[in-house]
């Protein structure tokens, strides 16, 4: 059984007897002088954001995954894949660490834990890394290939059939090597006590957990956020809760 965060908001919204699509009417209405008037690419990006300050003040609250968390812990969760079976996307923002997740896991539980637990497993990477991310995208990529709509040509064989072997593990290669080159930019670098003098940098925690805050805060940055919201659903709810699939 598989659960998304989008069915999280929605029986939130039937739980408290709200219509779940008055965020989406809000924000068309809001953006409706964008479509029926000539403004600049600026305004856009204005407008979007008075919408998604609106939106998370008065339809979406920051404590819905909470409340919802505990329902969660006996579901399984998938990555989203593109046409092409690759799970690396070029966003704004590089992963979903929302409002709602902010609230559930509190500033301490995201600079403490999550910032310094990513760092580690960054840190510790081996040449065991590759083949274990190997094992996990076979896995998945098989199963991508089942969950395809019945019909929808994406590659070598249509959805519900198995993929040539020269295609899959091609797929496998690529998405093992994207992860890796990810982990491998937001590493620690240790650098020698020479060369710290050298370039008169005090190797403080900070300073080796940058590359991990640096993604981190760039989730938090709402400029960022509404420049990734192209669609409504995206902006509500990945404002406001979403995590995608």
């Amino acid at each position: 059984m598989y659960t998304t965060f989008l069915e999280v908001y929605e029986n939130h919204c039937a739980r408290n007897d709200r219509e779940e699509d008055l965020p989406i009417m809000y924000f068309k209405e809001q953006l409706n002088q964008a479509i029926s008037s000539q403004i600049s690419p600026k305004a856009i990006v204005d407008l979007r954001l008075q919408a998604y300050n609106e939106i998370t003040k008065t339809y979406v609250s920051d404590g819905i995954f909470s409340q919802y968390m505990y329902k969660t812990l006996l579901s399984d969760f998938h990555p989203a894949y593109d046409a092409n079976g690759m799970i690396e996307f070029n966003e704004p923002i590089p992963f979903r660490l929302t409002r709602n997740m902010q609230t559930f896991f509190f500033y301490f539980g995201i600079e403490g834990l999550i910032v310094s637990a990513v760092c580690a497993a960054a840190q510790a990477q081996s040449q065991h890394l590759w083949h274990q991310l190997a094992m996990f995208f076979s896995d998945e990529l098989l199963s991508w290939s089942w969950r395809r709509p019945p019909g929808l040509n994406l590659g070598p064989g249509a959805g519900g059939s198995v993929m040539n072997p020269a295609n899959f593990q091609h797929k496998i290669t690529t998405n093992v090597d994207n992860v890796i080159s990810r982990i491998t930019g937001i590493a620690p670098q240790f650098l020698s006590e020479e060369c710290c003098i050298r370039r008169k940098m005090l190797m403080t925690h900070h300073n080796q957990c940058r590359g991990v805050s640096r993604v981190c805060r760039s989730c938090f940055d709402t400029k960022e956020l509404v420049h990734d919201g192209s669609n409504m659903a995206s902006v509500v709810l990945s404002h406001g809760m979403e995590g995608g699939d």
